[in-house]
């Protein structure tokens, strides 16, 4: 990247990628109905020692300038600020851009040892040689010259544009309409060559301790609020006012009056002088990073360690989606969220390593098919296949899937439709009416239907009350391949030519939004309750239904992959897609702005290796599914699920619940060496009370999924 001009340093660097894929803020999980997934084997990543937590480094082999990182901000546009001691660095998620400071400050500063975003956004930075850098997007200027040659400890800004910066060795120094002052005893500042931690609270009042004192600073005078045991000291924001305050390894609370809130104490290995940096997440819980003993969170449980991919810890800070970036002293960048994935694979018990189709019952059992078409089932923690019998013979299945009333549909090759019910096989009615013919795709409608999609002859066929109605389709449609139910009870029919069908009543009406010379094939569908119907192609991405006004969005637009194969909204604003490079999300207000002409582009967030998913190849496939479930817009019906399953935290939007409490993500592997499944661990959380009603949801704890195979 070339020298960046005085006058335009954050301006210019806003170009190029979106900001970082940094999101994870749910308490539930989510339903994702997905395919076949060949990957690599699993990486390694550091887990939390209670296995709840995951660090996802970067380091020098992935683009990062320096495995130390000494200093971490957001701007206002998503992307991550790194300071390091080869300098200043700009993280998009994907690739780490260097910053040249040369035309802002000049040698020997180089290293950025700490870093503030302030007001208005503008960032700070302190250097290793003692200086100080403010860029902005339309000025940018150093101090030097009033400045000591010592190393940086921290920085605060605080509400009318007083910053603090502190060196090792105890002093401070004020900025203040570029006046730099230097503070002493004579302004109140403790005496000694403890380092002094700096920080802004809530209301944008500074404060400072150093030598067992806490106080805050106003008009260029220190005053004492309280007084503790003499230790290094660290101090962070609290959310509802006043500082946290880490003395040695003891975590404090203190109000500016002088209160405080003992909050215990943590104990490493091995004793040290105290913490390096701390901050408070949005959830009130406190991160604090120690210098050679690791990363700890202190919240309801009290403190746990978070293993990070080193010990050593020197910056953190919380993204705007909830994500903690921790910054390292020799490993890296990490960033840390709750673990969303366990994986599930022969070692874990089930029986087959590549999945088909799958489905969850009302009772928590969950159902699938494998690839060979044997029919297994996971009760509690046990998977097993079903037993062969006069009604089951067990091989060649297809599809299955769960009703509201705890039936499970199982489509068969060549042998029809089979129905478990209570434990055993029974039958369900007019079943010659199906024999010979292979089955797709199913979806339990929520007025108790049940719609087949059937080849040879090409036909939908909807059973009710154990009587078959057929519906023939031209073979020029080639398989049906996706079903979905929207609020009003329409059933939409994808097929793998590109058609779209609407099925009103007992008409079929063709309702295929491109051009009949412009198809791709459908891979799925999926419904929202705002009455948008979403499309997932196969090399088209994503088409967006929304009363009679159809759009597209593909790679250009910002999609992360054009070969989608499912679609789910989770209620909280996203929609998750599942696709040849796996799972991401988008934002369903980008995509109604899009389709507004109000932006231009989208924003895909991306999970990975991070997540726990095993790294999958360039040419990696998920292939659609071949069963389907029924959507009211509130998912009260059980929703299949296929072996990724992820868990997710609600946002707590005031007075509002989501919309099923248990969702659940899988996806699956077809490797022999590879995870066939995973599943996402219980989740830890509680929903918020602000949360007033209970969710309408015929299968407990179910989020509902849109659609589809």
């Amino acid at each position: 990247m070339r020298a960046i001009e005085r006058g335009g340093v954050l301006a210019q660097a806003r170009g190029g990628h979106y900001p970082p894929p940094v999101s994870t803020r749910f308490l539930g999980r989510i339903l994702l109905l997905a395919g076949i997934w060949f990957c690599f084997a699993q990486p390694a990543f550091a887990a939390g020692n209670d296995a709840e937590w995951w660090a996802r480094p970067w380091q020098t082999e992935d683009g990062l300038p320096d495995n130390s990182v000494n200093a971490l901000a957001q701007s206002e546009d998503g992307y991550l600020w790194i300071g390091t001691p080869s300098g200043l660095a700009r993280f998009d998620g994907i690739r780490f851009d260097p910053i040249s400071l040369t035309n802002v400050i000049t040698m020997p500063n180089h290293g950025v040892v700490t870093m503030l975003r302030g007001r208005h956004g503008t960032l700070w930075l302190a250097l290793d040689r003692g200086g100080l850098v403010r860029l902005s997007g339309k000025t940018s200027r150093s101090f030097v010259t009033e400045l000591p040659a010592l190393i940086p400890n921290g920085l605060a800004e605080g509400a009318d544009g007083t910053l603090l910066l502190a060196y090792r060795g105890g002093t401070v120094y004020s900025v203040k309409d570029n006046v730099v002052t230097l503070l002493s005893t004579n302004q109140g500042v403790p005496a000694g060559l403890d380092m002094c931690a700096v920080t802004t609270d809530e209301h944008g009042r500074l404060w400072w301790a150093k030598e067992g004192q806490v106080g805050t600073c106003s008009n260029g005078l220190f005053h004492v609020v309280r007084e503790f045991s003499p230790s290094a000291m660290r101090l962070a924001p609290a959310q509802d006012g006043g500082v946290w305050v880490c003395c040695g390894f003891h975590l404090f609370k203190c109000d500016e009056n002088g209160g405080y809130l003992d909050s215990g104490q943590f104990y490493p290995d091995n004793s040290g002088t105290g913490a390096t940096v701390m901050i408070e997440d949005r959830d009130g819980n406190v991160w604090i990073g120690t210098p050679f003993y690791g990363l700890y969170r202190h919240g309801d449980a009290g403190f746990q360690s978070i293993e990070t991919s080193h010990a050593g810890i020197l910056s953190l800070i919380e993204d705007r989606e909830g994500n903690i970036w921790a910054g390292t002293s020799g490993g890296g960048l990490n960033r840390i969220r709750e673990r969303a994935i366990t994986l599930e694979s022969k070692e874990s018990g089930l029986p087959f390593s590549s999945i088909e189709s799958i489905s969850e019952a009302p009772d928590g059992s969950v159902w699938a098919v494998t690839q060979s078409g044997v029919l297994v089932r996971k009760t509690g923690d046990h998977w097993d296949s079903v037993t062969t019998s006069n009604e089951w013979s067990g091989d060649a299945a297809t599809c299955v899937t769960a009703d509201a009333q705890g039936r499970i549909w199982v489509g068969v090759r060549q042998r029809g439709l089979h129905c478990w019910h209570d434990g055993k096989f029974v039958p369900w009615g007019d079943d010659n009416a199906l024999r010979g013919q292979t089955l797709h795709t199913l979806l339990a409608a929520k007025n108790g239907d049940l719609w087949v999609g059937q080849e040879s002859p090409n036909a939908i066929l909807r059973v009710q009350d154990g009587h078959v109605t057929s519906y023939p389709i031209s073979t020029n449609l080639r398989i049906i391949r996706a079903m979905v139910e929207d609020a009003k009870g329409n059933i939409w029919v994808g097929t793998s030519k590109g058609n779209l069908l609407r099925i009103e009543g007992d008409k079929i009406v063709e309702a295929t939004p491109r051009p009949t010379n412009d198809l791709a094939s459908i891979r799925c569908l999926s419904t929202t309750p705002d009455g948008t119907l979403w499309l997932g192609y196969a090399g088209w991405g994503v088409g967006r239904l929304k009363d009679g006004h159809y759009s597209e969005v593909s790679k250009e637009q910002g999609l992360l992959d054009e070969y989608v194969s499912h679609i789910v909204a989770d209620g909280e604003g996203w929609l998750w897609f599942g696709a040849n490079h796996g799972l991401f999300k988008v934002r369903e207000a980008d995509f109604a702005d899009f389709a507004a002409g109000k932006i231009s582009h989208v924003r895909s967030i991306h999970y990975g290796r991070g997540e726990g998913l095993p790294a999958c190849r360039e040419r990696s496939v998920i292939r659609p599914m071949c069963s389907a479930a029924a959507t009211d817009g509130c998912g009260s019906p059980c929703r299949p699920r296929s072996p990724w399953w992820i868990r997710k935290r609600f946002t707590r939007a005031p007075g509002r619940r989501p919309r099923c409490s248990r969702g659940c993500c899988w996806m699956t592997g077809s490797s022999p060496n590879t995870p066939a499944c995973c599943r996402p661990r219980r989740a830890s959380g509680r929903y918020p009370p602000s949360w007033t009603a209970r969710p309408r949801c015929t299968c407990p704890r179910n989020i509902r999924a849109c659609g589809l195979s």
